[in-house]
């Protein structure tokens, strides 16, 4: 029985890692894509920001946080 016990935990153990792994990656994927709208949308306000007349109403946009 502990023969079998031991097998059991080891599986255990590896489906644990591997759904870190799973979620790790799941996160990384979310900020990416976070990051992309945050650009996308810094990009449609600042093309806003173009057309708009002059005098129209404009929030200042703090500058972007660091460079490409």
């Amino acid at each position: 029985m502990a023969h079998m016990q031991a097998l059991h935990r080891q599986q255990q153990l590896m489906q644990v890692a591997a759904a870190q792994h799973v979620m790790r990656r799941q996160q990384q994927q979310q900020q990416q894509q976070a990051q992309q709208l945050q650009q996308r949308r810094h990009d449609e306000a600042s093309n806003q920001q173009e057309k708009a007349p002059e005098g129209a109403l404009q929030e200042p946009r703090p500058p972007p946080q660091g460079g490409d």
